[in-house]
């Protein structure tokens, strides 16, 4: 949490030089289960992250912070460019670094801090579809997923949002494995840059992928608050 205070001074003061063309938001959450890619890495955590834009690009800081000591925080730094390639094409490129300050090397095989480039596209038409490659630099490996959202809107200041994706990893050791998931989330709009939501998710992975994980398939819940600057 040191980490993420530092950044968001640091982030602050930034956005003093020239408050105009930069644009900053904080967000904060609860997780009853933690899953990524279909992976079970904590049970319930604790949330917290800093996104700043700047024109197209943008860059942030998330972290998960389990409940039970078993498992190792998380803190993940992330930076990106996007740019629109037509009027409902977009694309994004960028790198993010994982970090797990107090890993224990029996469950990540000594691979604790890694770098993930990535390359996507999006369109800006119904459901919102998105397609995006990942390359682990440390690990060497690779995973492609799809993802589709709609948001219908209940009232002028909330909204039912829901959002799938499917996706598959090759792995440079181990079996290659092929993931899925579902959320619906309710989203209140206290203002224009304040929200809430909460919501359920469902995850489920081929067996073979069960590296770190405990389950290959799962249902929870989460919630989270976002606001702007």
């Amino acid at each position: 949490m040191n980490k993420l205070i530092a950044v968001l001074a640091a982030l602050s003061g930034a956005a003093s030089l020239n408050a105009q063309d930069l644009s900053m938001s904080a967000n904060f959450g609860f997780e009853t289960d933690y899953y990524f890619r279909g992976v079970q890495l904590a049970d319930s955590i604790y949330t917290g992250g800093i996104d700043l834009s700047y024109g197209d690009f943008y860059a942030g800081i998330w972290s998960a912070n389990p409940s039970d000591s078993k498992y190792s925080n998380e803190v993940d730094f992330y930076m990106g460019y996007g740019l629109a390639l037509s009027d409902i094409i977009s694309a994004d490129f960028g790198v993010t670094y994982y970090t797990y300050p107090d890993a224990d090397d029996d469950i990540f095989d000594g691979d604790v801090n890694t770098a993930e480039f990535y390359a996507g596209v999006a369109l800006d038409v119904f459901l919102s579809p998105s397609f995006y490659i990942y390359y682990d630099e440390e690990l060497e490996n690779w995973t492609g997923e799809f993802s589709a959202g709609y948001s219908a809107p209940l009232s002028e200041k909330s909204s039912l949002d829901f959002a799938g994706y499917v996706g598959g990893v090759d792995l440079d050791e181990g079996a290659d494995y092929f993931y899925t998931g579902l959320s619906v989330d309710y989203i209140y709009n206290f203002t224009d840059s304040a929200s809430l939501s909460i919501g359920g998710r469902f995850t489920a992975a081929t067996e073979d992928y069960a590296k770190y994980g405990e389950d290959d398939a799962d249902f929870w819940g989460g919630a989270s608050f976002t606001c702007g600057f």
